[in-house]
């Protein structure tokens, strides 16, 4: 491979970010690229949800076989993964690396012990967040052997300034996802019945509907490896452990978690994955019901409203804005007052470039959007 300069690496991703590629192809290339300016024998690429922070599309290579991926999304992800990455959102470095992370103590982490105790040859890792509009829409973990040097300064500002613009393209991507669907572009099929099924005591699956079948193919399940547990797909292991977690609610965040998980298919078609927990009236073991259904409009503008980085109140003032309310109507719905209600709108207008509520409407729910380059 050529070996390039950590700046001209920069260029040539930084162009790759706003030539409006989809996820899959975005990944090839990325990983191409960085691999031309470091070296690592392994990675760990992610899409995820903004709203939640799930994974909806992973990509990886020499991490394990389909169990350990299997382990790692419900298990290692929140116990050790998760909250990594949303630190990097929030002090807005967005990359680092294990060594430093640790303090020069990598045996410490859960992910590192697991990893090599199943006999990975797992050293060094370089992680980076990729946040645009301070959202996080994707992450990807660039992995060394314990034989090799750990990632320099220079890999980690190199990633810390694509960040941004890999962000973009991420967020890019799934708007357009949604743009295409609300204009009737997905080509997606016309069958929209809710699927069920049910996984036993040790996820394994044990039963679906012709629905559920569908829906499983749409998300890339290969039903030849059923019953297999490793053979479940990316969101539908994390949204098992969703439940888990806001089961156990051993954490403040678990408490909030919700396993639900907005995807969108291979046909180009959004759904909602959603777990819950079966209990048996006889007293048996419990099992896990996962349902599988079209997304709803309001879970899309959630994904739309998040791209421009808005607060709560403000995406709650939008919806209601969307549905046609006034200011009195808005400021009686959510307890604030009217002029409470115009500043959320100011601030939205400004974070979308707006200048009133038609405008508003329009450029989130009607049109599609594309990134801006970052600076």
């Amino acid at each position: 491979m050529t070996q390039r300069s950590p700046e001209q690496v920069f260029q040539r991703v930084k162009r790759l970010c706003y030539s409006g590629l989809e996820i899959a192809e975005l990944k090839d290339r990325l990983v191409e690229e960085l691999g031309a300016a470091l070296s690592f024998h392994a990675y760990c690429f992610n899409q995820v949800d903004p709203t939640t922070a799930l994974v909806t599309l992973n990509f990886n290579n020499g991490v394990g076989d389909a169990e350990h991926q299997r382990f790692f999304f419900e298990n290692v992800y929140f116990e050790d993964y998760l909250d990594g990455l949303k630190e990097l959102v929030l002090n807005r470095l967005h990359a680092d690396t294990l060594f430093s992370a640790s303090d020069g103590n990598p045996e410490r982490t859960y992910r590192y012990q697991y990893l090599n105790d199943s006999g990975m040859d797992y050293g060094d890792e370089l992680r980076t967040a990729f946040v645009a509009n301070r959202r996080l829409w994707g992450s990807i973990a660039l992995i060394r052997a314990r034989r090799e040097p750990a990632f320099t300064q220079s890999h980690v500002n190199l990633m810390r300034r694509l960040s941004p613009h890999v962000g973009a393209a991420m967020q890019s991507a799934v708007l357009q996802a949604i743009a295409r669907q609300n204009e009737g572009e997905s080509g997606a099929p016309a069958h929209r019945e809710p699927g069920m099924m049910i996984l036993g005591p040790k996820n394994e699956l044990e039963y679906f509907t012709p629905a559920a079948q569908m829906w499983l193919s749409e998300i890339g399940m290969d039903l030849s490896k059923w019953p297999s547990p490793s053979a479940l797909p990316a969101p539908v292991m994390q949204a098992v452990a969703a439940l888990s977690r806001a089961l156990s609610m051993t954490t403040e965040s678990d408490e909030v978690l919700i396993p639900q998980i907005p995807v969108c298919g291979r046909s180009g078609l959004w759904l909602t994955i959603q777990a819950s927990q079966m209990i048996a009236t006889s007293g048996g073991a419990y099992r896990t019901l996962i349902m599988l259904e079209p997304a709803v409009p309001r879970t899309l503008h959630a994904i739309q409203t998040a791209a421009f980085g808005m607060t709560p109140q403000e995406e709650a003032v939008v919806q209601l804005v969307a549905q046609g309310a006034s200011t009195q109507q808005i400021a009686e719905t959510l307890y604030i007052s009217p002029y409470t209600v115009q500043d959320y709108l100011k601030s939205v207008f400004d974070k979308v470039g707006v200048r009133s509520r038609r405008e508003l409407v329009k450029q989130l729910f009607l049109e599609k959007i594309l990134p801006k380059s970052a600076s």
